[in-house]
């Protein structure tokens, strides 16, 4: 599962993109404001995509970090961070629309073997996959099981640390949920019986040509990939 930043190292490989596109002619007159967008940013580096109906400007500054001297370019991998949600609700939807799944099935439907969802308040209706979406689930914004947002094990470990909990009922309050997403991936990749990684390229990346964005990336995208806190 990976759903909250397309940025892991141990996936299968995946196509790298293609050369990005020649700069459109032009350009001169956007590098002034481009320049002074850098210097005003005080970061180490930027790299801007301009597009003009079917053309294609992109421009790098300054350095990948402190310590690397690389120019970023249009084949830097950068973290999408929390809009890779989007993209975790666009695969939901499109389960959604197949009848794989339905917005109001509970969480616990998908749960892992022996795991146990959170327990809302009396009376109150389950955790639903449309309440992870949404972030009005209850849940808070990350597990301590799961501080750094991990793969791999940390499905394990937050699920373990969910057990027993009791939230207020789900549906009353939004509250920013990255937990909530990480369980959105869990229940995807159960629904569709595969790698949340692998729903997310077939689904979404695979038909929209999104050949370089990817929920784990080959080690060419690793050393493409801008530092992480840069």
């Amino acid at each position: 599962m990976a759903c909250l930043a397309l940025a892991g190292c141990q996936k299968a490989p995946v196509t790298p993109t293609a050369a990005p596109p020649a700069p459109m002619t032009g350009d001169a007159a956007i590098d002034p404001a481009l320049q002074a967008m850098f210097a005003e940013s005080g970061a180490p580096g930027m790299v801007v995509a301009v597009v003009r109906g079917d053309a294609v400007t992109l421009r790098g500054f300054g350095r990948m970090s402190p310590t690397d001297p690389r120019t970023p370019d249009g084949r830097t991998e950068v973290r999408l961070q929390s809009l890779s949600k989007l993209l975790s609700s666009e695969v939901l939807a499109s389960m959604v629309a197949e009848g794989r799944l339905k917005l109001t099935d509970p969480l616990q439907t998908f749960a892992p073997v022996g795991a146990t969802a959170p327990a809302s308040a009396k009376g109150a209706r389950p955790i639903e996959l449309v309440d992870l979406a949404t972030h009005t689930s209850g849940l808070g914004r990350n597990s301590p099981a799961d501080p750094t947002m991990a793969q791999g094990p940390a499905e394990a470990a937050r699920w373990a640390w969910l057990k027993g909990r009791r939230l207020p009922p789900p549906g009353l309050h939004a509250h920013y949920s990255n937990l909530g997403f990480d369980l959105l991936g869990d229940a995807i990749a159960a629904a569709d019986k595969r790698p949340y990684a692998l729903a997310l390229k077939t689904r979404v990346t695979g038909p929209l040509a999104m050949d370089d964005t990817a929920a784990r990336l080959t080690a060419d995208q690793c050393a493409r990939c801008w530092p992480l806190g840069r």
